[in-house]
């Protein structure tokens, strides 16, 4: 089924239709994340500048993708993101690790732009995520990814994030665990 929502979806799609619809092009300079179901492959759109700022609503179609078992594959499509930070890195390194360990090897990362390559190399993305020449979805129809309103931490997702990032490799540990540990620190205080 091209395109079409699986049962974890459905709550996505039918929100998305009744929300104003918005270009692809009018997200590049804030950033947006779209996806599609194509049989059991998950194809993920990132589009613009990804930041912390729009982390929240990817975080939680994340939470709800992983344990949807009709998804055993996932395909990013890059090829449009201008910029993305180390928590939308982390909330994609969920993809690898245990928990999500039985789609590892089955994900695919598609991008054209060498800055984009160069931060994905930098933090180990391309020994644990195979690379795709070319983009079969290219031409799909995708949908918006907007999660339900929620109170979200905006500092535990951002820490969680980073967490998730530092474990994928040694390089990464040595890169962002003064960071982690600073915002451990910080939640901590307030906690």
């Amino acid at each position: 089924m091209v395109g079409g929502p699986s049962s974890l979806f459905q709550a996505f799609y039918r929100r998305n239709q009744a929300a104003e619809q918005t270009t692809m092009s009018e997200n590049i300079k804030s950033g947006a994340f779209y996806y599609a179901q194509v049989e059991d492959v998950c194809v993920i759109r990132l589009v613009g500048s990804i930041t912390w700022k729009i982390s929240p609503d990817f975080e939680h179609f994340l939470d709800q993708v992983l344990v949807d078992d009709t998804v055993r594959k996932f395909f990013l499509d890059l090829s449009q993101t201008t910029y993305i930070d180390s928590t939308n890195l982390g909330l994609l390194a969920r993809l690898h690790l245990p928990h999500s360990a039985k789609r590892s090897s089955t994900t695919k990362i598609y991008s054209t732009r060498n800055a984009i390559n160069t931060i994905l190399d930098d933090v180990g993305f391309t020994t644990i995520f195979a690379h795709s020449a070319d983009n079969p979805y290219e031409s799909i129809p995708m949908r918006p990814i907007n999660a339900p309103k929620r109170v979200i931490d905006q500092k535990q997702l951002i820490l969680k994030a980073h967490q998730d990032l530092a474990r994928l490799n040694r390089r990464n540990r040595a890169t962002f665990q003064s960071v982690v540990d600073e915002m451990e620190r910080d939640v901590n205080r307030e906690g």
